[in-house]
C-alpha cells in the first residue's frame, strides 16, 4: 500500500514584468484501502434519460436494509 506524488515547475522571465511558468503534477496510489457504502438510499424514480431520482428525505425506510444507516465494505484498490 503506497501513494506517490510529484510536482515539477519551470519559470522563465521574459522581461522585467513578464514571466512564463509551466508545471506538471502527478499523483497515484497502489493497493490503497477502499470503503464502499452498500446500504445506499434507493432511488424513488427515474428521469426520462434513465438517471435515478432520489427522495429529499433520508430515513431508514429509503435504505436497502432499513435496520442500519451506512454499511461499509472494505476492499483494496489497484
Amino acid at each position: 500500500m503506497y501513494a506517490t506524488h510529484a510536482n515539477v515547475q519551470i519559470e522563465q522571465a521574459l522581461t522585467n514584468d513578464l514571466s512564463v511558468t509551466a508545471g506538471f503534477i502527478h499523483s497515484s496510489g497502489r493497493h490503497l484501502p477502499l470503503y464502499r457504502n452498500i446500504n445506499r438510499i434507493n432511488p424513488t424514480g427515474a428521469l426520462a434519460d434513465g438517471r435515478p431520482v432520489y427522495s429529499n428525505t433520508v430515513s431508514a425506510a429509503t435504505r436497502m436494509d432499513p435496520r442500519f444507516n451506512n454499511i461499509l465494505i472494505y476492499g483494496v484498490g489497484r
